[in-house]
């Protein structure tokens, strides 16, 4: 509570003596590990040029709303905006067209009915189809990439996969869409999943360590596979499966994982767990890349000068950053 008073009075009257050169960064909520990672790497690639101002709204879109008015007083020379919930931007959208004020949105995608309301309004990510996609590119591999004769991960040898699904927040797009088409994707390469369960932990690592204890107690041995929406969750599951026992550190004497979890992000520790061989792999959703592109774009909007823009911008509005999937070969499995 404290954290968020001092959040709350920074929105209110942090701003009434910031430069014009002060940039504020509203965040849906600061301890999403993904986001937390996004801003530091905003910060040091503006690297001095633009001040860069946080504003944490703690998952509440009433709480942002709030700082947004506030800030908007304020007259900022743009906005970077991570919104709580995409489906409810357009009052800002209204705003910042009357005021003229350009906003740059981040990691979760508005409608384009929204950002079409200004030449000034831009989004900055990545698909997450295209997340889901090479997530099932990386199960693909894990499994032998032989859909009619899978390897030793198929305990049961009954030629599917059995499989448990962490999802992201209900009705969240991202959330929504990685489920649907990693499974899509793999049934489309002829695989064949047995979905045990999919279980909401809100892209959160504790919530997703209590659903794998009562998944993997209710299931035990025979999940073979967890797919996780991000890798808060994964890393959640990994540690609940260790303390199960079922996964253990890659070495010598167990030179392979023996149930892959896979997650979506790249952060710095799903990064570590793979190195150890705890997790199977991750997409890396590139918030270094974007935070380069997120400064260029501040550059180009603030001298108005686009000449020396090197980023691609898709239907007026759009930046797409491309994922990339990450497997070491510490995580191989043998066949």
């Amino acid at each position: 509570m404290k954290k968020l008073f001092f959040l709350l009075l920074l929105a209110l009257s942090g701003c009434a003596t910031a430069p014009a050169d002060t940039i504020p960064l509203m965040i849906y909520d600061l301890s999403d590990n993904y986001m937390d990672v996004f801003r530091n790497q905003i910060i040091t690639e503006a690297d001095g040029a633009w001040m860069i101002q946080t504003y944490g709204a703690n998952d509440s879109q009433l709480v942002q709303n709030n700082q947004f008015a506030n800030i908007l007083e304020e007259n900022p020379p743009l906005m970077i905006v991570n919104p709580v919930d995409r489906l409810s931007v357009h009052g800002m959208v209204q705003e910042a067209t009357r005021q003229s004020i350009p906003l740059i949105f981040i990691n979760r995608e508005p409608l384009y009915e929204d950002l079409s309301q200004s030449d000034q309004f831009y989004y900055i990510g990545s698909k997450a189809q295209e997340s889901a996609e090479l997530q099932a590119g990386i199960i693909d591999q894990a499994f032998g990439q032989n859909p009619e004769a899978l390897n030793d991960l198929d305990l049961n040898g009954d030629n599917h996969i059995q499989t448990v699904i962490l999802m992201g927040q209900q009705g969240h797009q991202d959330a929504e869409q990685r489920t649907k088409y990693v499974i899509q994707t793999l049934e489309d390469q002829g695989y064949q999943l047995d979905i045990l369960e999919i279980r909401v932990a809100n892209f959160d690592y504790t919530e997703a360590h209590q659903e794998m204890l009562e998944a993997y107690a209710t299931h035990g041995d025979a999940i073979e596979l967890v797919i996780a929406n991000n890798d808060a969750m994964a890393l959640g599951a990994v540690d609940a499966l260790m303390e199960e026992g079922v996964i253990s550190a890659v070495s010598e004497e167990a030179p392979h994982i023996n149930l892959p979890v896979v997650g979506i992000d790249g952060l710095p520790d799903a990064v570590n767990y793979i190195e150890r061989g705890l997790l199977y792999g991750t997409v890396i959703n590139d918030s270094q890349t974007m935070s380069e592109a997120l400064i260029d774009l501040i550059e180009a909007i603030q001298t108005d000068d686009f000449d020396a823009f090197d980023w691609p911008i898709e239907n007026e509005h759009y930046i797409w950053i491309e994922y990339r999937p990450l497997i070491l070969e510490s995580s191989d499995i043998s066949d």
